[in-house]
Formats: C-alpha cells, sequence, structure tokens
C-alpha cells in the first residue's frame, strides 16, 4: 500500500514542507517505508501532475517560439544574403570560423591609410561581419530551442512516472 507522507525540512530558520509518495513493506520481519516519488511542494499526486503539465505547456510555447523566430532568422539571412550563404545556412562550427574571420578582416580594415579605405568596402565588410554574427545566431537560438524541447520531454516522463504511480497505487 501506498501513501503521501508530508515532509518537513528546516534550512536555518525557515522550514519547508515536501511530499513522498511512500509504500510500506515488510524486511526480516520489521516494517520499512521506500519512498517510490518525491512530490515537491504538491500535497497529492494530482496536483503534482497538473503543476507538471502546466510547466510542460509553458516551456513548449516557449521551445516553439524560438523555433518560429530561428526560422524567421533563417529567412532573413537567405533573403537577404544569397550570394554569400548560397540558399543554405552552414553549421555552426563552420559559421563561427567565418564570423571570427569576417570580424578580423572588418578591424584590419581600420589600420588600412586613410586613402585606402573607401565607404563602400567598409559596408560590404561590415555586412559580411553582421551576416556571419547572425548566422551563429542563428544557430544558438535552436539550440536553445531543442534544449527547452528536451526539458518538455523530460517532464512528459515525470508525468508519465506520476500518472503510473497514481493508477498503481492510488485508482481503485
Amino acid at each position: 500500500m501506498a501513501f503521501v507522507r508530508e515532509k518537513e525540512v528546516r534550512k536555518g530558520a525557515k522550514r519547508y514542507t515536501y511530499y513522498q509518495v511512500v509504500r510500506n513493506y515488510r524486511e526480516r520481519g520489521r516494517h520499512r517505508q521506500k519512498v517510490l516519488l518525491h512530490l515537491g511542494k504538491h500535497p497529492s499526486v494530482s496536483s503534482a501532475i497538473e503543476a507538471r503539465r502546466k510547466e510542460q505547456a509553458g516551456i513548449k510555447a516557449i521551445a516553439y517560439e524560438r523555433f518560429k523566430f530561428a526560422e524567421r532568422v533563417k529567412k532573413n539571412l537567405l533573403q537577404h544574403n544569397p550570394t554569400e550563404l548560397r540558399k543554405e545556412l552552414p553549421d555552426l562550427e563552420e559559421a563561427r570560423v567565418r564570423a571570427e574571420k569576417a570580424s578580423k578582416i572588418y578591424e584590419e580594415y581600420f589600420d588600412l591609410p586613410l586613402h585606402e579605405r573607401s565607404g563602400q568596402r567598409r559596408y560590404e565588410l561590415e555586412s559580411s561581419k553582421n551576416t556571419w554574427a547572425y548566422v551563429v545566431h542563428y544557430h544558438n537560438v535552436m539550440e536553445e530551442a531543442m534544449r527547452y524541447e528536451d526539458w518538455a520531454t523530460e517532464l512528459q516522463s515525470e508525468i508519465d512516472k506520476l500518472l503510473e504511480i497514481k493508477n498503481v497505487y492510488f485508482v481503485r
């Protein structure tokens, strides 16, 4: 048989209440308890499920928004830089190398004597530097979106475990 146990924890002068799903069993004639699941601050399995689902919905929404933003960045990059990007964005490593190279060339431009500088050349170098910085930014946003997606998947695993515990021990 399983039940929810209240657990009080003290940290300095503060007290916190946490909940656990616990199962009783006997070992060598003695009563023992095994913690099946930590519910955190939620006093029931149902409230823990509800909280995880809410959290998961928020995380999925953030992931979706980050993916959408990344796609807008990609579309803009390809639309405004067709010759430099050739209809496809390079991977993150290549983008970082090219961004560093473009930045270095841009900085070296200012080491030239004034009579060798032109506004057009400066514009081209600055544009190239910004393009590669945005390609790196695109990849960073995509990685962030994937981390949120992974987090949502982890939350689903927690929800599945909560549902399993609820069905095995609390539904009759």
